[in-house]
């Protein structure tokens, strides 16, 4: 899988918020990596950053919103034409997936969009991302929280690790460059 660097370009400049973003739709996978956040992590989050935000952007159907309806700082954007300016407006990207399956392209738009991406170790399977370089990895409720929380409160460290993870996705999975890999391998047979 790849990802149009060219078109998932970060403005940052206008971050400076408390949210927290998660995207996706329905699915099954999306929905059991979004209660287990909601349900083990983000109250962990909001007891250090009560004013922190979650917000969902995608297609979710109503059945999956009203599952999340009691709880409070979280927001469902609805299905999104354009998703770059939700990355754009957030300060940290989420991956709570405690399974491995799926092309992950949510992750390949974050990287490209250099968003601080806070993941499980399943969920960033596959991309060239290094621990505390690049991306933080939670391994335990604690650990996802507290990479969510220095993120939060440090900026200039979030901008650091996200522009790496951009840094990352120019020399892996640009589709230019993937391309470039594809013609010369035809060409070489």
């Amino acid at each position: 899988n790849g990802v149009y660097c060219d078109y998932y370009i970060p403005e940052r400049g206008v971050s400076g918020d408390m949210s927290i973003l998660f995207t996706g739709t329905s699915a099954k996978r999306n929905m059991i990596a979004l209660k287990y956040f909601v349900n083990n992590i983000f109250p962990l989050v909001l007891r250090s950053m009560p004013y922190a935000q979650l917000v969902i952007a995608g297609n979710f159907d109503m059945r999956s919103i009203n599952e999340f309806s009691s709880f409070k700082n979280i927001i469902f954007t609805g299905p999104v034409q354009d998703i770059r300016p939700f990355f754009n407006r957030s300060s940290v990207f989420i991956a709570p997936f405690k399974e491995t399956h799926g092309s992950k392209l949510k992750i390949a738009e974050a990287m490209a969009m250099a968003i601080p991406i806070v993941s499980t170790a399943e969920g960033i399977r596959g991309f060239k991302l290094v621990n505390g370089h690049s991306v933080l990895i939670g391994n335990s409720e604690n650990e996802f929280a507290d990479h969510i929380i220095t993120i939060l409160k440090n900026k200039n460290y979030g901008e650091k690790i996200g522009n790496e993870a951009r840094a990352v996705a120019l020399r892996t999975i640009d589709w230019k460059l993937l391309g470039e890999r594809v013609r010369a391998l035809i060409e070489s047979i």
